[in-house]
């Protein structure tokens, strides 16, 4: 029982832990991309717009991914930017359902927007995991 309550409260851990990385990398997207806003979005629409984020990318995103498998393996995976883009208007326009403004300016700047999340998101699970526990292990040998 200890085993289940243990990989429960792990489970709950990992996840509050990937939902402030997401906060975290929608704040400064937001701090640099500012000027590129409809609105300046207040601290608790970047709150929300992280946890909305989390829950596309955790639920929907992996079924988008699938449904556009071709496309993604003809552009070499470029296409993931896209989805990726797709994600980050799905949070715009279910943050303005709910009566928060989180809108950029254009497409464009929604594409940048999310590479940009991308980037940071990358780098604050790499300080908060550790070199060791990330998924890509780079390795530096001397060759004679």
């Amino acid at each position: 029982m200890r085993v289940l309550q243990t990989k429960r409260e792990s489970f709950l851990i990992s996840l509050a832990i990937r939902w402030v990385v997401t906060t975290g990398a929608v704040w400064v997207t937001v701090f640099v991309l500012q000027s590129q806003m409809k609105e300046p979005p207040k601290m608790e629409t970047i709150i929300l717009a992280g946890l909305i984020l989390g829950l596309l990318n955790a639920l929907v995103r992996p079924i988008v991914i699938v449904l556009t498998l071709p496309a993604t393996l003809f552009t070499f995976g470029l296409f993931i930017f896209l989805i990726n883009a797709f994600m980050l208007w799905l949070t715009s326009y279910f943050s303005y359902l709910i009566g928060r403004s989180f809108e950029f300016n254009g497409f464009g700047w929604v594409l940048l927007a999310s590479l940009l999340i991308s980037i940071v998101s990358a780098l604050l699970n790499r300080l908060v995991k550790g070199p060791s526990e990330s998924k890509i292990d780079i390795r530096f040998r001397n060759r004679k």
